[in-house]
């Protein structure tokens, strides 16, 4: 009896430890291999492989430091400028093909920023506020000379753009949606962002993880405080959507022609395709951006 107590002992110590080095791993890889964000120094790199200027620009908000980025083509106009903003998660690395595209660079300046709680932008702060989100890109705005302002927004960047254009019609001209989430009876909530919510998992997840958790847990509710401003919207729309969407359900779609201005509003439907539209339809996203200009 003693011998096989003294191995259970031995077989649940090794399992311990076995859970021990997982457990080191999965924390390791989570913080370390999934950052979601890049430093300077390897977008400086990118950037420099592709034979483009870049601006890094760290400058404070709110008490607190932030980062955006800057490409123009020495043809590009100072007074078209194009922005955008990233999902959850996310950061500004996610458009920054666009900032490199020659095409592109010749007709505009463009800025990519990380938004508020992720990349070098209060990084790990939840501000899951959309129009806190919109009030930050309002200050991005204000740091260049401008006459026309485009903004493209993928995923939960969509609904704050346009909440941008609710808020500050005066500052936009364009705007993008691509795959949003903007109808909030249909929010769809992942498995992972609970792992966020509860306090005994929370702390093994990536800063950025955790941020988009805050704002998804939040975001039906910021939704409909929008609802009474989609009617009023005096500026061109444009929702770019998949129908293969598994994060973003296609039905966001019709919320967009249900409450959109029909004047304002054009439908882009890509049959077959799925939420990651900045890199699945590129091209796409580029001759909008160009038509748009």
């Amino acid at each position: 009896m003693s011998k096989f107590r003294t191995r259970f002992r031995k077989v649940l110590r090794i399992i311990g430890i076995v859970f021990f080095i997982l457990l080191a791993f999965v924390f390791f890889a989570m913080h370390f291999l999934m950052p979601f964000r890049e430093s300077d120094k390897k977008i400086e790199k990118y950037f420099a492989e592709k034979h483009v200027p870049v601006v890094i620009h760290h400058v404070e908000y709110q008490g607190a430091p932030v980062r955006f980025i800057e490409t123009k083509g020495s043809e590009a106009p100072d007074s078209t400028l194009i922005i955008f903003v990233h999902g959850a998660p996310g950061s500004l690395s996610d458009h920054k093909a666009f900032l490199a595209d020659s095409l592109l660079l010749s007709k505009a300046r463009m800025v990519s920023m990380d938004r508020l709680g992720y990349g070098y932008s209060h990084y790990g702060q939840s501000v899951p506020g959309i129009g806190e989100q919109a009030a930050f890109i309002k200050f991005i705005v204000e740091q260049f000379p401008h006459k026309k302002v485009i903004l493209c927004g993928h995923s939960f960047g969509g609904p704050i753009v346009a909440k941008f254009a609710m808020d500050y019609p005066e500052l936009a001209d364009k705007v993008i949606m691509l795959a949003p989430l903007n109808e909030p009876e249909t929010e769809p909530m992942f498995n992972m962002a609970y792992l966020a919510k509860w306090k005994l998992t929370r702390w093994t997840l990536p800063a950025a993880i955790n941020v988009s958790a805050d704002e998804k847990f939040a975001h039906a509710a910021e939704l409909e405080k929008m609802k009474g401003g989609w009617a009023n919207l005096k500026v061109p729309m444009v929702h770019i959507h998949g129908t293969k969407d598994m994060l973003a359900p296609f039905s966001n779609v019709k919320f967009s022609e249900d409450h959109i201005p029909a004047a304002l509003l054009q439908t882009i439907v890509l049959e077959g395709a799925n939420h990651f539209l900045p890199w699945s339809h590129y091209e796409l996203v580029r001759k909008v951006l160009l038509e748009s200009i």
